[in-house]
């Protein structure tokens, strides 16, 4: 399972505007082969975070630091 989230300061204000920043880190994953499934919840300071089980092994090393590259490298500056 991998878990993302955003900083405060940079946090999205809606669910359509979380998936479609969500939607870059989900391209890498669907290039690389692997199946996943999704969870979008809000936390008590209104960031959304998401958990995404995925059909690859996370243990490999490399592995995590690859599929979050994505989300780190995200633009969203407003």
């Amino acid at each position: 399972m991998l878990t993302v989230t955003f900083h405060p300061d940079v946090a999205p204000t809606s669910g359509p505007e979380a998936k479609a920043l969500l939607n870059s880190i989900l391209q890498a994953v669907r290039r690389a082969g692997s199946r996943y499934l999704w969870f979008l919840e809000f936390q008590e300071r209104g960031a959304p975070h998401f958990h995404i089980l995925l059909s690859e092994d996370l243990t490999r090393p490399g592995t995590r630091r690859k599929r979050g590259k994505p989300w780190g490298d995200l633009d969203v500056s407003r």
